[in-house]
């Protein structure tokens, strides 16, 4: 094994040195996170600090990229659609979709090397400490192939059927929040071996990419030993089954996944691959059941209502409660729905259950919606509720139930580790703290007072806020108000106009503001009321800024081009440099404000493109002066 991974440490750095001069060339062959990953891959061997399956787990809350994003494929439940897909892609495959927790694997020269779950298909948790540890035991095989190839595959971590009444007697329900918890867990667990991980895509890096055939790149990682998903023979006309075998285990399928043949890798303007479409069984559309009650909850500034049901079971999932929209669609249903109603529902994107159709509106029994049940208060403060066009409003901006909100908002843009919102909800309710300031204002003494908070939990939390506070800008200020259509996107917008730390800069800027695209007078008019409500919020939150637009953000929107190299810097730490000066680093000439350049004269595509778009070139000498 020594002699394996010496010479894959002499491999790795003839790999980085080509991938370097590649990118000095102005020909990337990999992404950026793959680079990164292979260079962190080669930093441990050299220390000897990386063994094959080596379980390594520190932070792994969103700390990990996936080198190719792990996009959804667009959904279904009209075969008219597949037929469609039939008739563009002509030679098409299809597969069972499984049901279960979508992860990645990344191997490097033939290594296991990291884990991650989907997360936001580009960024997830760093999952490697759980699936390592299961690789050692149910498959060693996997930790280090006879291959020396550099991939990433994609599949489902999935508990098959066989296995249900284990989970059933041990109290759990449902097998993909089961497996769901697992992969996320700190630690791992014996159960976690009861799980398949069954693969349905594969990203080669070099040569082996050019493979476009799918069930040859299929092939290629069954070889390997991976399970892959098996191709399936389905008439359009066939109903879709609920359930498939593979290697003799029964999984749960929540439909099927039709692919062309020959992959494409491209995706449609929505984000969907463009070779790829799922159908979903019509039978998800026909869930039939009644609504028993109705309850409101408040959330932000809105009093949202939800239909409580009678349980019926959805997509393997027992389905209580579904949403009632709004206000007005409340309010149309007053004395109309009795108790024995029927209602069909819908899974809006897979996740949120809907009432797709009313059948009937019941003709005996009490009524379930009366006037007296549409809240005048809020729930949560006792304040009146205004109506504001389709839905109820909560004007108080103290509500402890608006406080919370606004100040995990502010953790969750920050990006603080070790603050939980129930944590939030102990400190608040306890000392009614009104923003992150009052929180850091409370002694050792006031956190270890209220039980589960002890004096760890208090140094952690601390330390946490504190560090993120590090990224606390007016920018980051105005987004925490959570001020409705008002998120980092519109702040960026206000960006194009507003250069200073002053809100009050802001505010002069109205009729050039308005005239923004995607903006309006309307948006305009909800901002100023807000930041009227929340001027003591907004005074009290000022004193923590540490991030300065001025110093930090002032260059924030010069794109700029560099290629060739440094006189001095390797190119990471030219990037790094860069970026802490606020440039913004561009892969796209037309879209930057000047390239950067070693050599003027050279020839280059890049050179010629810039040249030819009347873009301005500048040499390394001249970006030293700019920086200085």
């Amino acid at each position: 094994m020594n002699d394996k991974l010496e010479t894959l440490k002499h491999s790795l750095l003839n790999r980085l040195q080509n991938l370097s001069k590649s990118y000095y060339d102005g020909k990337p062959e990999v992404s950026d996170e793959e680079y990164d990953s292979i260079e962190n891959f080669y930093q441990e061997l050299i220390r000897d600090e990386f063994k094959p399956g080596d379980i390594r787990k520190n932070n792994f809350r969103d700390t990990a990229k996936h080198w190719a994003p792990m996009v959804s494929v667009d959904k279904t439940y009209d075969i008219n659609d597949i037929q469609d897909f039939y008739n563009r892609f002509k030679d098409v495959i299809c597969e069972p979709k499984l049901d279960g927790a979508s992860i990645s694997l990344q191997y490097i020269s033939g290594v296991f090397y990291k884990a991650i779950s989907s997360g936001n298909g580009v960024i997830g948790n760093d999952i490697t400490h759980i699936i390592g540890n299961y690789l050692k035991i149910k498959y060693p095989n996997l930790l280090y192939i006879n291959n020396p190839i550099t991939f990433q595959v994609r599949g489902e971590f999935i508990i098959p059927e066989d296995h249900k009444s284990h989970f059933i007697s041990l109290g759990y329900k449902n097998l993909r929040n089961v497996i769901s918890g697992k992969i996320n867990s700190e630690t791992f667990s014996d159960d976690t071996t009861f799980a398949e991980f069954i693969v349905h895509d594969v990203f080669f890096q070099g040569e082996m990419n050019n493979i476009v055939n799918l069930n040859e790149r299929k092939r290629i990682i069954s070889d390997i030993g991976f399970i892959v998903v098996p191709n399936i023979n389905f008439n359009l006309q066939d109903t879709i089954p609920m359930e498939y075998k593979i290697n003799n285990l029964t999984f749960l399928i929540d439909g099927l996944v039709f692919k062309s043949i020959n992959r494409d890798f491209t995706l449609t303007k929505q984000g969907y691959p463009i070779d790829s479409f799922a159908l979903k069984s019509s039978d998800r559309l026909n869930i039939v059941t009644s609504i028993n009650n109705i309850v409101w909850n408040l959330s932000n500034e809105k009093v949202i209502p939800r239909f409580e049901l009678v349980p019926t079971i959805m997509d393997n999932s027992t389905i209580t409660y579904a949403s009632a929209y709004n206000y007005r669609y409340v309010k149309n249903l007053v004395n109309k729905l009795r108790q024995d109603n029927l209602i069909t529902l819908v899974r809006a994107g897979d996740i949120v259950p809907q009432i797709k159709d009313i059948v009937s509106y019941g003709e005996t029994g009490n009524f379930i919606i009366t006037d007296d049940m549409i809240p005048s208060k809020c729930p949560d403060c006792n304040e009146d509720l205004l109506m504001e066009d389709v839905n109820l409003i909560c004007k108080n901006i103290n509500c402890n139930a608006k406080v919370k909100y606004r100040i995990n908002k502010l953790i969750e843009i920050l990006d603080i580790k070790n603050v939980g919102p129930k944590t939030i909800e102990k400190l608040i309710d306890t000392y009614q703290c009104k923003n992150i300031k009052d929180i850091l204002s409370l002694t050792a003494d006031q956190w270890t007072s209220i039980p589960g908070l002890g004096e760890n939990i208090y140094k952690n939390s601390i330390s946490s806020i504190n560090e993120g506070l590090s990224k606390f800008g007016i920018d980051e200020l105005l987004v925490s108000l959570c001020i409705p259509f008002h998120g980092n996107e519109t702040i960026k917008l206000f960006r194009q106009l507003w250069k200073t730390d002053n809100i009050e800069d802001l505010l002069l800027l109205e009729s050039n503001i308005i005239n923004l695209k995607y903006y309006s007078k309307y948006k305009w008019d909800i901002f100023i009321s807000h930041i009227n409500n929340h001027k003591d919020t907004i005074n009290s939150l000022k004193e923590l800024i540490r991030k300065k637009y001025i110093d930090i953000k002032s260059n924030e929107y010069i794109k700029i081009m560099v290629t060739g190299k440094h006189p001095v810097l390797p190119r990471k730490s030219l990037e790094a440099k860069l970026l802490s000066s606020g440039y913004e680093i561009s892969s796209n000439i037309s879209n930057c404000e000047f390239i950067v350049t070693d050599d003027i004269n050279t020839n280059s595509s890049k050179m010629k493109k810039a040249k030819s778009h009347n873009i301005p070139i500048k040499t390394y000498e001249e970006l030293d002066g700019l920086l200085k």
